[in-house]
């Protein structure tokens, strides 16, 4: 219908309002006169905060680490924005271009790579390491809502629906470009950094303990 229509076109105008910082975009629907302007001033971090308000969730810290990397000799942009809470999931979205990558892909792998080896890296400086449980990436990312925002010159996109990136060398230029950001930031936002810690400690004890009475029903079970 025209109207679901109209509803798509100024969802996708909202979202590049976001994705293109203090770009003012105007949008009026002729057939019901519905008008609408799309201004977002911190671009990224005024998104972070609709997706957080939406999920209804509760940060674990305010001030969310942001990252922009401007086009360099590889012709590559990055717009990045994190913020773990108390959630039990994951939440990135992610995009090319301005095209929503639903599917992830090569870019969110190596921010995943980046993320977890910058959070590793400061639990070991600061002998944070938790007794009696290892820690695994899923636990370092449990809570972790962000956005991921690319502008490159070749997309390689995979699958019918074009919502997974395959460029192979997006992986490391994300883990080289978040790593040594998101390090310095947690050893410069010390507080911040113990608090998502923590956040992370509570999650691999939570899976610990659950593990062991799923074994605990098995054994009974078996039993």
């Amino acid at each position: 219908s025209v109207e679901f229509d109209a509803a798509v076109i100024k969802e996708r105008l909202e979202v590049a309002s976001y994705l293109h910082k203090g770009v003012r975009i105007a949008f009026e629907d002729e057939s019901t006169g519905e008008k609408a302007v799309f201004q977002h001033s911190e671009g990224l971090v005024d998104y972070l905060k609709k997706i957080v308000g939406e999920r209804s969730a509760t940060v674990v810290h305010e001030a969310p680490f942001a990252l922009t990397r401007e086009n360099d000799e590889s012709g590559i942009r990055v717009d990045l924005v994190l913020q773990w809470t108390q959630s039990t999931d994951e939440h990135v979205r992610s995009y090319v271009n301005g095209i929503p990558t639903g599917s992830g892909g090569t870019h969110e792998n190596g921010l995943r790579a980046g993320l977890g080896k910058a959070v590793r890296n400061y639990i070991d400086t600061h002998n944070l390491s938790p007794k009696g449980v290892t820690l695994i990436a899923e636990d370092i990312r449990e809570g972790l809502t962000g956005v991921l925002s690319l502008f490159i010159e070749e997309p390689q996109f995979q699958g019918q629906t074009k919502d997974r990136l395959n460029n192979p060398e997006l992986t490391s230029a994300l883990d080289s470009a978040v790593r040594p950001a998101l390090e310095h930031w947690l050893n410069h936002n010390r507080s911040v950094a113990e608090a998502i810690v923590g956040r992370i400690i509570l999650s691999a004890r939570a899976r610990e303990a659950s593990r062991a009475a799923q074994a605990e029903v098995t054994r009974k079970t078996a039993t």
